[in-house]
């Protein structure tokens, strides 16, 4: 009679109680430079055990998604937050962006969340002419940022966007400068 009441009491608890994400997902969330990247960082997350969630979509702006990180970041939970945001803010430059990118760095800091920000691409100003603005001002505001120019594969013809390997090399290189400044060992080569 006990061994029936345990356990139905385990199971009673497990549907009272249902498991949340906790402390092993990341999120990725960004522009069409994390769509580019979200296969690989997919890759690297799981290898290391970790539950990866995309929020990525094509010419997105911090814009697009102050209103909707933190309802994100309450569905998801996660323990480290990729941005990788600025590149279409260049493009119909915001005199608010500094503005922006603080107000959703509170977002995340509230919730004690690690985050790293991939800045956008050191594309010719011919190109975006406000990009190096747009550059300089996420790194006066972020900590802990990623040189996404340090890949090493041209980008595609337009000049903007990377080829599959520039994205893999993007993603793994965020990747070793996020867990090298957060102390966590996470491996993920």
């Amino acid at each position: 009679m006990i061994n029936k009441f345990i356990l139905l009491s385990f199971f009673m608890f497990l549907f009272l109680f249902p498991k949340q994400a906790c402390c092993n997902t990341l999120l990725l969330i960004g522009d069409s430079l994390a769509v580019g990247m979200s296969q690989e960082f997919t890759n690297l997350s799981k290898k290391s055990n970790l539950i990866p969630k995309i929020y990525a979509k094509n010419g997105t702006t911090i814009s697009y998604w102050l209103p909707k990180i933190d309802q994100i970041l309450e569905k998801e939970n996660p323990q480290i937050v990729y941005i990788s945001l600025g590149t279409n803010d260049a493009l119909g430059y915001d005199l608010n962006f500094n503005t922006k990118i603080d107000q959703f760095v509170q977002v995340l800091e509230k919730r004690n969340i690690k985050y790293i920000w991939i800045l956008p691409p050191n594309i010719s100003i011919h190109k975006i002419p406000k990009i190096n603005v747009t550059r300089d001002l996420i790194k006066k505001r972020i900590l802990v940022f990623y040189e996404s120019n340090l890949y090493h594969t041209p980008p595609m013809g337009d000049g903007i966007h990377m080829s599959n390997q520039g994205y893999i090399e993007m993603a793994r290189g965020a990747w070793k400068k996020l867990t090298g400044a957060t102390g966590e060992n996470w491996s993920a080569s």
